[in-house]
């Protein structure tokens, strides 16, 4: 197939064979549990290519958070990784909530979890734009699923010190918005806009645990699995954390006590502040009663 956009709102010419691809991916996104309305999944039987491409967008596009969908990161995983398309090595991400069914949709519903959700995906959206490096292949970074609160990043080029440095982000910047949305809506019995106790601890209680894998080759599906395991090591071992796996057929290099503090200095990095601390906290805000 001719369709391979490098981003998700990358341009798309609807060619029949590229529309017969299309077919493909709706139907492989509609067994993933996205919906998709049977007026636009008839329109794959017209060559019209303005619907065809907003069902493009649609099909590839996670509709929740935003991220790549299921469809689109198997697409994708398969060219990096088991085709071998890209010949250097590739990071394999998998970003894991703590705590989200039984702290907040058993809790608080399925809306107050899928807000949740948005919020990484915003997350993951940025970290996607913040990669200037001087690369053609750029990551990607989507939901595993309709119903998933597993999210998965494809990093080409990016070793496993690299990869754990943008774990590392991701994983502080939700601890972040947390807490800065805990610190201005959190509970104070005096306001009653503010989320009840309940709520508060709820989501209080979750975070990110996070697993990668660098391999040169390998399978998406095997390296989907070996992240996996890194992610409930990464909860055995209490959860919000970053675990990542020794990288696979790369020579190993000691680092000299030098490199060592400059790893050191770029993980320390990745866990300062990434969101904007001048907010009013809430034991400064008004009360309303």
């Amino acid at each position: 197939m001719t369709l391979r956009p490098t981003s998700i709102t990358g341009d798309w010419t609807g060619t029949v064979e590229n529309i017969n691809y299309l077919a493909d991916l709706v139907r492989e996104a509609i067994r993933q549990g996205y919906h998709f309305p049977e007026e636009q999944v008839k329109l794959l039987e017209t060559d019209t290519v303005e619907y065809a491409g907003r069902l493009h967008r649609r099909a590839v596009t996670d509709p929740l958070t935003g991220v790549s969908s299921a469809a689109y990161l198997q697409e994708r995983g398969a060219d990096l990784i088991d085709n071998r398309q890209h010949p250097d090595y590739v990071s394999l991400m998998r970003v894991d909530f703590d705590n989200l069914k039984t702290q907040v949709n058993d809790k608080l519903g399925h809306a107050a979890g899928d807000a949740v959700l948005r919020v990484v995906g915003r997350i993951l959206q940025q970290v996607a734009a913040d990669d200037l490096r001087d690369t053609d292949v750029r990551s990607v970074y989507g939901r595993e699923g309709g119903g998933a609160d597993e999210f998965v990043g494809l990093l080409p080029e990016t070793d496993t010190k690299g990869s754990r440095i943008v774990g590392e982000r991701i994983r502080t910047a939700y601890t972040q918005y947390r807490d800065l949305f805990l610190d201005l809506y959190g509970n104070r019995p005096d306001d009653p806009e503010t989320l009840g106790p309940e709520a508060t601890e709820a989501l209080r209680n979750t975070s990110l645990s996070v697993g990668i894998v660098t391999a040169r080759e390998g399978t998406y599906a095997g390296l989907k699995e070996t992240a996996d395991e890194l992610v409930y090591r990464a909860k055995r071992r209490g959860k919000n954390r970053v675990v990542v796996a020794e990288e696979r057929e790369l020579p190993r290099q000691a680092l000299s006590p030098g490199e060592e503090a400059e790893y050191r200095q770029e993980v320390a990095d990745a866990r300062q502040p990434l969101i904007p601390t001048s907010h009013t906290p809430a034991s400064a805000r008004p009360s309303s009663s």
